[in-house]
């Protein structure tokens, strides 16, 4: 990474340096470039045309070469900068150009796709555009119809060749901003080198040119139905059998939120691998892999509310991703780009759902850990939607001596109503997060820091009660299972 910056300041010194030396005597001796061609027409020239109007007019002229210079520093310091970034943040090339190309198709079709978004009105009564559909960049990446511009026509191709092509453009542009002259006197030997191929001056385009139309025929219907299928694909992947309740829970959260947990269940799939037997992340050195878990991290966030322009405080649910490994350290992948602001309570359900499947695995015996594991892999629709019922169904089928001896899936005799306290008493510690007062902001008054309090209150408790009472009803469903399958 130093050596990138310090190549960007040995351009920004040599054009200072060239500047002072030769400001006067190039205003007196030479005829200025700018009464010829304005700068702005000059920067849009590529190499080839600089080549022939240095052939034809002001080929002497420092104005000249000194205007081409800076132009092409301009360029190679962008492209040195991003490289630098993305070297100080652990990002390959492969990586950038990969999310880059997946926004590109993610922006087209949100924009293009009929339906794909939809107006509603929002608190104000005021018709405002929103995204109707969750479109993961994972699941863009493993489609078939990806197709490229060659000679002016549409070819057939794959995401990872474009990623492929992607990568050897960027190194190969990456060598030529390397190779920028920091004195015009130099100028000659970089326009032999190059004088085919062109620095880009707009990253974004230049990495994702030559993708071709978006992908064609896409209705919201059919594209819906693409990413259900690749997220239920995901879901099935054998690697997640090993990890109790697991993929359960992601198809909980995706039951609040379509898809939302595709994108991070994806970098799962690409990082473990079975080596020797054992299952590894080969993005971290290997390492065995102990557990991993998907849940939403509920608390209060200040966001810009795209409704009023205004920032305001509310409920977040973000999807986070952890990996604990047999050496005791842990990683955790909170996908900020798929956080979700809560509008009802339904939508914090998912948070009691994942403290119910954490309590009940604890209190199973081996042979109910692994029982439980195909039966929700059995049922995978129906336990995923309401674990807490068809867990009930599950112990009902433990049932030992009529009900006279201990389930022979728990640890124990387990109480029903205490079971219920420790569900709530969980997930009442997530959701007591956001039931907070948010601080107080910069120059609002103690009398509306008041008010501004009852209306969260009033607000957040509504949150509170609209998602208890479903819980409340699965419990108690669940319960009442509970008695008939165990001991009385």
């Amino acid at each position: 990474m130093a050596r990138y910056e310090s190549k960007s300041e040995e351009f920004g010194q040599g054009i200072l340096q060239d500047q002072r030396k030769r400001a006067d005597k190039v205003a007196k001796e030479q005829e200025s470039f700018a009464k010829k061609i304005t700068a702005a027409s000059f920067a849009s020239k590529g190499i080839n045309t600089y080549l022939n109007d240095r052939m034809d007019t002001f080929n002497k002229s420092l104005a000249d070469e000194k205007a081409y210079l800076q132009s092409q520093q301009g360029k190679a310091k962008a492209l040195l900068t991003t490289q630098a970034t993305l070297d100080e943040g652990g990002i390959s090339t492969a990586e950038y150009i990969r999310e880059k190309l997946l926004e590109n198709r993610q922006s087209a079709l949100e924009r293009r796709v009929p339906n794909a978004k939809t107006q509603v009105p929002n608190s104000s009564g005021d018709i405002v555009e929103r995204v109707a559909i969750n479109i993961p960049k994972a699941t863009l990446a493993t489609r078939n119809d990806w197709t490229r511009i060659v000679g002016g026509k549409s070819v057939a191709t794959t995401f990872d060749e474009l990623v492929a092509d992607g990568v050897k453009n960027w190194d190969e542009a990456i060598t030529q901003a390397r190779n920028v002259p920091t004195d015009a006197k130099d100028i000659q030997n970089y326009l032999d080198t190059y004088a085919k191929q062109e620095l880009p001056s707009n990253l974004f385009s230049f990495v994702t040119r030559g993708l071709g139309g978006f992908f064609k025929g896409e209705t919201r219907e059919s594209l819906q139905d693409k990413i259900s299928k690749t997220t239920q694909e995901t879901l099935n992947n054998p690697l997640f059998d090993a990890f109790n309740n697991f993929a359960v829970k992601a198809a909980g959260m995706n039951n609040i939120f379509p898809d939302i947990t595709q994108d991070g269940l994806d970098s799962f799939q690409k990082s473990l691998k079975y080596k020797n037997g054992v299952l590894v992340d080969s993005n971290n050195a290997n390492k065995i892999v102990k557990e991993i878990t998907a849940k939403f991290d509920v608390n209060n966030q200040i966001i810009d509310n795209p409704e009023t322009n205004e920032k305001t405080t509310a409920t977040v649910l973000t999807p986070t991703f952890t990996t604990t490994y047999v050496d005791g350290t842990v990683t955790a992948r909170v996908d900020k780009e798929n956080a979700k602001t809560v509008t009802k309570g339904s939508q914090l359900i998912t948070v009691y759902d994942e403290a119910f499947l954490n309590i009940v695995n604890e209190d199973m015996n081996q042979l109910g850990q692994e029982d439980w594991a195909k039966y929700s892999k059995d049922r995978f629709k129906e336990v995923s939607a309401n674990p807490m019922i068809e867990w009930g169904k599950f112990i009902q089928t433990g049932v030992v001596a009529g009900g006279s001896e201990v389930n022979k899936y728990l640890k124990t005799d387990i109480n029903a109503a205490t079971l219920i306290e420790k569900v709530l008493g969980a997930g009442g510690i997530s959701i007591g997060q956001i039931t907070a007062f948010p601080p107080q902001e910069a120059g609002q008054s103690d009398t509306e820091y008041r008010a501004s309090q009852i209306i969260w209150s009033k607000e957040q408790g509504q949150l509170m009660q609209d998602s208890l009472e479903p819980v409340m009803k699965s419990l108690q469903t669940m319960s009442e299972m509970m008695n008939e399958g165990t001991r009385n």
